[in-house]
């Protein structure tokens, strides 16, 4: 009990227990919540999402795919956030995604712009900052103070 006291008190364990519970939660947030549903829809919804978010920037191609690619990163990536592995790659493909998202949406001029700069930018924290020590990421590679 004194060590989790302790640890409690520290401003380094409390920064690292909040910022598990901030990965954990925005990640199976973004993968359960977005994710799942489109990977589920199918290729006709993976061409509706690849092709608000290319169209865009010009690309009239392989809006499936990239579709794909966008469903498959929110569900996979957020879920390997929410454990904490393989968390720098994930979170920077996450933010790519919510580049793409804010880009959709300042354009058609869809209120849920903030939802997914607020995404982009954790993400970006989060794949500039790495995994914390509460992670898989941390007991496989290791952890520095």
């Amino acid at each position: 009990m004194l060590k989790i006291k302790r640890w409690l008190s520290s401003s380094y364990g409390t920064h690292q227990f909040w910022y598990a519970v901030l990965r954990i939660t925005v990640g199976l947030s973004i993968s359960f919540g977005h994710g799942l549903g489109k990977m589920t829809g199918g290729s006709e919804k993976w061409m509706i999402i690849g092709s608000m978010g290319l169209k865009n920037i010009g690309v009239e191609s392989f809006h499936t795919f990239f579709g794909f690619m966008a469903s498959f990163s929110e569900l996979a990536g957020g879920f390997l956030l929410a454990i904490g592995l393989l968390v720098k790659p994930s979170a920077i493909l996450l933010a790519i995604t919510m580049a793409f998202a804010v880009l959709f949406h300042i354009q058609s001029g869809n209120p849920g712009v903030e939802f997914a700069a607020i995404y982009g930018i954790i993400f970006l924290y989060f794949g500039l900052t790495g995994p914390g020590r509460f992670s898989i990421d941390s007991k496989l590679f290791g952890w520095e103070k």
